[in-house]
């Protein structure tokens, strides 16, 4: 049987986004998101999540973006001079590794994050994060530990193995070398390294991935040649929809204008009718076993 979750990041990112997480989940083949608890919309997010109860809400590590939970100077490290996180992942990584952000910086901001989600009463159905920094490996250690404290039993990993064209046939794929592709085959070596560590913990996590390298790509074809390409088992799609509004372009993230489009193809009646034809079953993160 062939399983998939359709997840949209960034759930509280703007209202933009919110709005538009909603109407893909609502008019379209959205199964799941997962929230930044940091950013401005969250308040927003809770209140659409309440509203819409089908809708799985996972929560979004962040710790380069925004404004973290917790007061910088209890994490100085992950902070610049205005208070922010930093934006670069190379960044943490690198002064992760020389001993300049302490890893119980990251440990402390991060229980804060799920706290403050937790504190809403909406129930943390996984854990991804910005950037997918969850899968770096110390920082890993780090993510387990708080599944465990805070009994989360589900977790996305990246293991995207080819990257599907998005110039092919109906139904059929090409396998083909773009840029992305180290950061992929990093993202694909974490994950295999945390395979075991997952389930020691029984965490629970989709066999397959899609979405990481196709951030603001994700039209109609290419979605349907995903779906195409399903395997048996369980597969998580990434995405990220949502309108595009003035907050979302202040931000100047890579993916902006994009979202509107990914949103038109997730709301797209003709992908529901294919995953119909298809035999394929739409799931969130709370069905996954």
């Amino acid at each position: 049987m062939k399983y998939v979750i359709i997840n949209a990041d960034d759930f509280g990112l703007t209202r933009g986004v919110n709005e538009g997480i909603i109407k893909a989940f609502k008019d379209g083949i959205l199964t799941s998101t997962t929230a930044m608890v940091n950013m401005p919309a969250f308040e927003n997010a809770v209140v659409l999540a309440k509203e819409n109860p089908g809708l799985g809400i996972g929560i979004h590590l962040v710790a380069t973006l925004g404004r973290p939970v917790l007061p910088a100077g209890r994490i100085p490290g992950l902070v610049g001079s205005d208070g922010l996180f930093h934006r670069k992942y190379a960044f943490l990584v690198r002064n992760l590794v020389l001993g300049r952000i302490k890893i119980k910086e990251i440990e402390a901001e991060f229980s804060a994050q799920i706290e403050k989600f937790g504190n809403t009463g909406l129930h943390v159905t996984h854990v991804d994060s910005h950037q997918h920094v969850h899968m770096f490996p110390p920082i890993l250690d780090v993510v387990v530990r708080l599944c465990k404290k805070y009994n989360i039993s589900k977790i996305r990993k990246p293991n995207e193995r080819y990257v599907i064209s998005r110039n092919v046939t109906r139904g059929k794929i090409t396998y083909f070398v773009q840029k992305g592709q180290f950061d992929r085959r990093i993202l694909s070596i974490f994950s295999h390294l945390a395979d075991g560590k997952f389930t020691r913990n029984r965490i629970a996590t989709t066999d397959y991935c899609y979405g990481i390298l196709h951030g603001g790509e994700m039209r109609e074809e290419l979605l349907e040649n995903m779906l195409y390409s399903l395997k048996d088992g369980t597969t998580e799609i990434v995405c990220h929809p949502g309108y595009v509004d003035a907050e979302l372009r202040e931000l100047n993230l890579w993916i902006s204008e994009q979202r509107r489009m990914e949103l038109n193809a997730l709301a797209d009646s003709s992908l529901r009718k294919l995953i119909e034809e298809l035999g394929i079953k739409l799931i969130s993160f709370r069905e996954l076993r």
